[in-house]
């Protein structure tokens, strides 16, 4: 790909992601063109519908969980320091959380790619439950998919119906999740 390709795409992803902080909603692709600077041609040409616009962003979102698990490797608590980023994260983007979700029920295609998408967030996920097992932080027999399973709670947090409200239930959550995979 191209230099500029690249540029853009990655334009793309950023301000789409941009938009959905700053408005909680997805953004429309026209919006998002526009905010990113390019023609509605360009960004055709990286993305053909909504779907494989999001999908990239989940893509960019587990990057930078791959990332944030790269500069914690050497920590036993990283795993309660992602735990508090990923709710973090989520509490302002519920409306990506929610599409998501609501696009595997309907659509396989969607559904397949969450799934290798949630395999992916498990297999990084892997590293720092082992070193926090290790260490004495958690219970021995905490999974990856234990930390996905938490997605549901974490989305009813996000339901709020403020933004002061959502972040006192993302604070719950979080509470609830470490305190729950705390060995006993």
């Amino acid at each position: 790909m191209r230099s500029d390709a690249f540029n853009n795409r990655i334009a793309i992803i950023e301000t789409a992601s941009s938009l959905l902080r700053a408005t909680g909603s997805i953004p429309l692709l026209d919006e998002v063109a526009e905010h990113a600077g390019i023609s509605r041609t360009t960004f055709f040409r990286h993305f053909p519908d909504r779907g494989s616009m999001l999908e990239a962003m989940l893509e960019r979102s587990i990057d930078k969980l791959e990332a944030a698990v790269t500069g914690m490797e050497q920590s036993d608590t990283a795993l309660f320091d992602l735990l508090a980023l990923l709710c973090e994260g989520a509490s302002t983007e519920l409306a990506f959380v929610n599409y998501c979700w609501d696009s595997s029920q309907r659509d396989e295609k969607a559904g397949a790619f969450l799934n290798r998408a949630l395999a992916r967030a498990c297999s990084i996920l892997e590293s720092p439950i082992r070193r926090a097992v290790q260490a004495g932080l958690c219970r021995p027999d905490l999974t990856p998919r234990d930390i996905v399973l938490a997605a549901p709670m974490l989305s009813g947090a996000l339901r709020g119906r403020t933004a002061e409200e959502r972040e006192i239930l993302v604070a719950r959550v979080i509470s609830l999740l470490t305190e729950g995979i705390r060995k006993r």
